[in-house]
This record gives structure tokens, C-alpha cells and sequence, in this order.
């Protein structure tokens, strides 16, 4: 789909990406503005440039895909689903009360693209 008048959030995010001093981005707006339209546009871009040297993409949606089978806990399945992709099977088992600190460890090892869609 195509994005009208989103050219300087998508500069600004490119600049964030590319700035090696950033360390969060914060896109924040109304449900249904179209911030998830243009992450993926985004993406999209990223992804046609080799992920700009991203040695990691991460992107995870606390949206349900499907509303018959929403999670009891999604930060729970949040944190599952990304120890265990960042650090395989032994990290998936990572106690609950440290799961944020190992995780963050796991990231900081790579140039690491990690996004978090609808924290609302």
C-alpha cells in the first residue's frame, strides 16, 4: 500500500536507524493512524538495502492474528518467542524475572533491529 505524507517519519526513522548514539525509537499515535503501515513500509525499505547492516530483525505484534486464540499472557509469549530466537532453546528457559536483562544481552551482542507493534 502505498503511504501519503509519511516522508518524514520514514527520514526520521532511517536517521534513528543509522545513528549509532540511538538506542530507541518511539513511534507513538492514535489506533488506526497507520503507524504499523509504516513500519512496514519501512521494512520494506530496509530490507531492499540489506537491512542496513542489521546483523538482527526482530518484529513482534501484540495484536492477535487471531482473535479465537488470544494469549492468556502475551508478554509471556513475547518473551518465549524472542529468547528463543535470539539465543536458542537454553535461553527460552530463562527464569521470568530475568527474562528482560537476558534478553537485552542477547540483543547487545548484534547490530539489533527490534520491533515492538501495538504496546498500546
Amino acid at each position: 500500500p502505498r503511504l501519503f505524507g509519511r516522508t518524514h517519519e520514514i527520514g526520521l526513522l532511517n536517521q534513528a536507524w543509522t545513528n549509532p548514539q540511538a538506542r530507541l525509537f518511539l513511534l507513538h499515535g492514535e489506533t488506526g493512524g497507520g503507524k504499523t503501515a509504516l513500519i512496514h513500509k519501512w521494512l520494506h525499505h530496509l530490507q531492499k538495502k540489506h537491512w542496513h547492516d542489521a546483523e538482527a530483525v526482530f518484529l513482534w505484534s501484540f495484536y492477535p492474528p487471531d482473535l479465537a486464540h488470544i494469549p492468556q499472557d502475551p508478554v509471556e509469549e513475547f518473551f518465549r518467542h524472542a529468547l528463543y530466537w535470539f539465543g536458542g532453546e537454553t535461553a527460552s528457559r530463562c527464569p521470568n524475572l530475568l527474562q528482560g536483562e537476558h534478553l537485552a544481552r542477547l540483543m547487545q551482542a548484534h547490530h539489533t533491529l527490534l520491533i515492538l507493534d501495538g504496546l498500546d
